[in-house]
């Protein structure tokens, strides 16, 4: 008895090798490959739109691609991601474990990606530092290290909102608050200190303008 090549069981498998080591085996549900340590399974193609596909055997049902770390576990574990496309609502998924895993990140077919979860943010950068998360409440777009710009150089940037404003790192305290057809109110320390209104603007105790006379003020703008 030599080395093995081809091997076909009745009623069951056949098995494909390479120096007498197994590297195909059909099963009652496809097959299985086997791919050594640094090895990989290629696909070429002669021409420029060849590629792998991956067909649901009807219009709304869906193809699926499995990736697991472990492969005594192929069906399921928590090291397992699912790349599922198609359904009834044709999209792609990116799943967690198996099909009925939660869905990580998707493209729908209206071209747009989403994250349908809440609590799972989108992270950017080398340490992950930028942040774009809803909690199913409320939205956040958060950094962990340096400054955070929102830069135009061409045009003008719009912060739109009924109302909006600055609070402190922990949200306990206003720094700036502006109501839609309302007033713009300034703070120190969350004690409002300065507020826009419909005959002019309101001030709590003094205001201070510094400068030797009023004449290095613009003219009509500062009235003592």
């Amino acid at each position: 008895h030599g080395e093995d090549s081809i091997i076909a069981n009745s009623n069951g498998s056949v098995e494909l090798y390479y120096n007498n080591s197994k590297k195909l085996e059909t099963t009652a549900t496809g097959a299985d490959f086997t791919v050594a340590s640094g090895g990989q399974v290629n696909i070429y193609g002669a021409g420029s739109d060849n590629g792998l596909r991956i067909s649901g055997p009807q219009s709304a049902s869906s193809a699926c691609l499995f990736f697991n770390s472990n492969h005594q576990n192929v069906s399921g574990g928590t090291d397992q991601y699912t790349i599922q496309c198609g359904g009834a609502n044709h999209t792609l998924m990116f799943k967690h474990t198996d099909t009925t895993g939660n869905v990580v990140f998707e493209l729908d077919d209206t071209e747009h990606v989403r994250i349908p979860q809440d609590n799972k943010a989108l992270k950017i950068g080398a340490g992950q530092d930028l942040r774009l998360l809803h909690d199913g409440t409320n939205s956040f777009v958060t950094t962990t290290t340096g400054q955070l710009y929102m830069h135009s150089s061409n045009s003008i940037v719009w912060l739109r909102a009924n109302e909006g404003g600055i609070l402190t790192n922990d949200g306990s305290e206003y720094m700036i608050r502006a109501t839609s057809n309302g007033s713009v109110k300034l703070f120190y320390d969350n004690a409002k200190k300065f507020e826009t209104a419909s005959d002019g603007a309101h001030m709590t105790r003094e205001l201070r303008i510094v400068g030797t006379n009023v004449n290095e003020f613009e003219s009509g703008r500062v009235r003592l």
